[in-house]
Parts: structure tokens; sequence; C-alpha cells
């Protein structure tokens, strides 16, 4: 019996796992931008909290579990301990063998198992780098049970699009700060009620939204919502615009990136399918459910090759 655990800079998610899959799951709005903000041992008793929650789940006369596989931003210097980022290629061997053990007392005896993250050099210098992506891209890989080369298309608050060949190998990615602009123009912005995350996506005002970016800029896009709103237009429309506007800017490098190889994309709904929509007939979307567990399948498989090396 083990733990799988999922850090981003707000959320975690930890599953209690066995041989068969996930037994139980909880998850917390708290992330690495808690270390950041509110210091290291308020992060650590969050996580201590989370992590008595899932463990009182335990069958009863079950043993503890041997280690908790972790991803995601917990690795970085701002969250529960800092591993260093490895070089591209990759794949799960090569990340298996990059696993650092840790043991954090202020959270619990179980040891931890970090997930290194990936990082792209473009000669001596830093290009992109990623934590917890490898981990999803992996698990969705495998629950695909792809035979080709492909793309993997990765929203979050910060959007990635993966290079994955037909073994398994992550070769290349990069990444958009596209989620992030769109919490931050839902949230924090003149448009703040007149759109949202949660809408039915209107495809027609998804595209108009697109193609004003790409005619007048997304800058210009963004201010005609506004004026969008000064005409009555529904919110699930103008959410729709919005999305076009941010999203269709990923669009085209996506398509480069990916140089016609197939495209899956993941994620929420209306980020799957917006992206689905604007990239074409050579995007396929996953199963939702897939996006939902793509991390901790992916850990899994780490802890199962990490158990066969020891």
């Amino acid at each position: 019996m083990y733990i799988c655990a999922d850090m981003g800079s707000s959320n975690t998610r930890l599953a209690l796992c066995d041989s068969k899959g996930i037994i139980f799951s909880e998850r917390a709005a708290f992330g690495a931008l808690n270390g950041k903000r509110d210091g290291k041992e308020f992060l650590f008793s969050q996580m201590r909290s989370l992590t008595s929650k899932l463990l009182s789940h335990l069958p009863k006369d079950s043993p503890m579990p041997d280690c908790i596989m972790i991803s995601g931003m917990a690795g970085s210097e701002i969250g529960l301990c800092e591993i260093p980022h490895i070089s591209l290629p990759a794949n799960a061997s090569i990340l298996t063998a990059s696993l650092s053990e840790k043991t954090i007392p202020e959270i619990c005896d179980i040891p931890f198992v970090f997930v290194p993250g990936l990082k792209a050099l473009d000669g001596q210098d830093l290009r992109d780098i990623m934590r917890g992506e490898e981990v999803e891209a992996i698990g969705t890989f495998l629950s695909l049970g792809l035979t080709e080369d492909a793309v993997l298309i990765l929203p979050g608050t910060h959007n990635k699009a993966v290079k994955i060949s037909a073994d398994g190998m992550i070769s290349d990615f990069i990444t958009t700060l596209s989620g992030e602009m769109l919490s931050m123009v839902i949230s924090h912005s003149i448009l703040s009620g007149s759109v949202a995350h949660d809408f039915t996506l209107n495809e027609e005002l998804l595209f108009k939204g697109a193609e004003y970016a790409d005619e007048y800029g997304i800058n210009a896009a963004l201010f005609h919502i506004r004026v969008m709103s000064k005409n009555s237009i529904d919110r699930d429309s103008m959410s729709s615009f919005l999305y076009g506007a941010v999203l269709g800017e990923d669009v085209e490098a996506i398509k480069k990136f990916a140089d016609g190889v197939r495209i899956f994309v993941g994620g929420k709904e209306n980020l799957r399918r917006a992206y689905s929509l604007l990239l074409g007939e050579n995007a396929l979307e996953t199963d939702p459910e897939l996006s939902q567990n793509s991390v901790f399948i992916g850990l899994s498989h780490l802890y199962n090759l990490h158990k066969a090396m020891h």
C-alpha cells in the first residue's frame, strides 16, 4: 500500500492506493504558493492534516503505506523540499532512476519519494521547465495505449504541450501562461462578473474570439468583451469569446510544435473542448476521467518501477 500525491500551486490531491488501484482520495485548497506566502511550517501543517485525513480511511488492520509518491510543485523551491529538475529526454525508467526519497517528520513518518520534474535546455541556458506534467504525460500515454508519436495538451494554470514518442520518451515541451491569464481576467479585471470558467461553450463565439485576437491583438479582444457586455451579450457567449481570444494565441504555436503529429487534448471540459475545436481535425479529446486520474496513473507506474528496482 502506498500514497500518490500531486501538489500544484493552489491545490493538493492525495490517493491511497494498493495493487488494485485507488482505495480512497482526498484533496484540499492549498499548494506550493502557500509555502511562499505563509511559510514552510504552514505548508507542512496543511499537508500533515490532509495526510492524516487520508490515513483515517485505512482499512482496519492494514499496514501503513510504505511511501508517498509525490509530484508537482511539492519539489519546487517554494514546496515541501526542493528537488532539481532533470534534463530531457526522459521516460518512466529515467524518472524512476532519478527519484529522491526524503523524510519530513513535520508531516509524518512515511517517507516521501519525489519525482524530479523536467527541464529543456537551449545550449547551456534553461529554455523551459515542468513539474508534475511529466507524470501526467506518462499516465496519459499509458492509459491511451499509444503506439504512435504524439503531442499531449495538458491544460492547467500553465498550459503544456508535450512531445512523447511511441515508446514513451518525452523529448520536448512548450509552456504558455494561458490558464493563469484566463483566471486573472475572470477574477481580477474589469471583466469580472461578465465572464466565467463555468459556462456553456458557444462554438461560434469561441472562433470569433480567436479571429478577433488574431486581427486586432489580444488586448483589443479582451476590451471588446467589455463592449459586448454593454450590448447585453450573455455570459456564455462572452466567456466563449474570451476562451477563443486567449487560447487562440496558443493554437498556432501548438500546431507548429506538433508538426503534423496527432494531438491529444486533456484538461477540464471547456478547456479540452475549446482547444480541440481550435486545433482542428488533427486533435482528439481524451476521456474526462483520464484527465482526472492521469497523474495518479503515472505515479502508480513509477511506484511499481521503483519497487522493482529495490
